[in-house]
């Protein structure tokens, strides 16, 4: 009989990175011959076939939990994956569940350990594996047919500092726009290119409102902002838009994987990272890992580690000045991507569900 999965995460509708996620995993599972539903946040229509699975709608402004015994009941499912961040989920009222979230923190959230006690729990990073105390760890992939190198879309007149990612405290903007200002100083043909949105789009989360802090550094004509349109690119636009890049910078003081990192570097794009969470295995030896000299503890106690903004700016100006570096750490950074293919992702969960179902009442 078919295994019946859920899998509950964004709306795989969604450009975010939980929304890809949803929607490869969904894809591929499929395609092993599951039978698979995604619980969607920000998806409030009809259930509605896509590709291979389907989609599930929750109420607007709600994250579904309570309509998961509904669905259990309803659709009569054998198996849930839960794909959002640890702070979005709780004690889930179904049998069978594995949580596989990403936990941003240099420690174990004291939430998290309370309602994840004694659940199957499948990290998505070598940093996460270790920080729980496992000896597996199942990592997110990145199609790399869509992000590849494009030669001819790189900007040779410029050296372009991306960034991708939310408008959020965790990404810690002001410290690389502080890095970047401190690096473009007396440089006429270096831009920041940030993919973002001007304010947060959720108002509980504390971030910035670029226009003063590009204002306070000066930073006319220096800057580009893509993300006024929350998740308007589609994924060949990203890739594009990765591709202009001469290297992809992040700031962020804590990731539970860094899906933008990986995009990135399949994109043949070299890295400079925090050398924190799982920055560290994404960047070491085909990009730059920078130091952290400071650290604060956030509103759930997740403890953050805040880079070296003097550093970070050495590593730009490193790798300006030094363009075979930058070749060869592409090169090498596209070879890493590779071995995180989809394909071989979805592999990896097509072996643990079949391990799991052995133990796990069906239909």
């Amino acid at each position: 009989m078919t295994t019946k999965l859920i899998i509950w995460s964004h709306s795989p509708l969604l450009n975010t990175g939980l929304g890809r996620g949803a929607h490869y995993l969904g894809r591929g599972l499929s395609q092993k011959g599951y039978d698979v539903y995604i619980l969607s946040q920000f998806y409030s229509g009809k259930p509605t076939k896509i590709e291979d699975y389907t989609i599930l709608p929750t109420p607007s402004g709600s994250t579904g939990i309570e309509l998961i015994p509904y669905y259990w009941n309803k659709y009569g499912f054998d198996l849930m994956i839960t794909w959002l961040n640890w702070h979005s989920l709780g004690p889930v009222q179904a049998p069978n569940v594995i949580y596989y979230t990403p936990i941003e923190s240099q420690v174990i959230p004291p939430m998290f350990r309370e309602w994840s006690y004694n659940k199957i729990i499948v990290p998505v990073s070598q940093f996460t594996r270790d920080l729980l105390g496992k000896d597996y760890y199942i990592p997110l992939g990145v199609d790399t047919k869509i992000y590849r190198p494009v030669p001819e879309s790189k900007n040779t007149d410029l050296f372009v500092v991306g960034f991708v990612g939310m408008n959020e405290r965790r990404k810690m903007l002001d410290r690389l726009v502080k890095a970047f200002t401190i690096f473009a100083k007396d440089k006429d043909d270096v831009l920041l290119s940030l993919h973002t949105t001007i304010t947060p789009i959720d108002r509980t989360q504390w971030g910035w409102d670029l226009n003063y802090l590009l204002r306070r550094f000066e930073l006319k004509g220096k800057v580009r902002i893509t993300g006024h349109v929350p998740y308007a690119f589609n994924e060949y636009d990203m890739s594009m838009l990765y591709n202009s890049f001469t290297v992809y910078a992040s700031a962020s003081s804590a990731e539970g994987w860094g899906l933008p990192v990986l995009e990135a570097q399949a994109c043949g794009v070299p890295c400079i990272c925090p050398d924190n969470t799982s920055h560290t295995e994404l960047v070491k030896e085909h990009g730059e890992l920078v130091p952290c000299n400071d650290s604060m503890i956030a509103g759930f106690g997740e403890e953050l580690l805040l880079v070296d903004v003097n550093e970070f700016a050495e590593r730009l100006n490193k790798l300006y000045y030094n363009r075979e570096l930058v070749d060869k750490y592409g090169r090498a950074s596209r070879e890493f991507a590779m071995k995180y293919d989809w394909g071989r992702v979805i592999d990896k969960w097509d072996k643990l569900i079949n391990r799991l179902c052995l133990k796990i009442p069906m239909r």
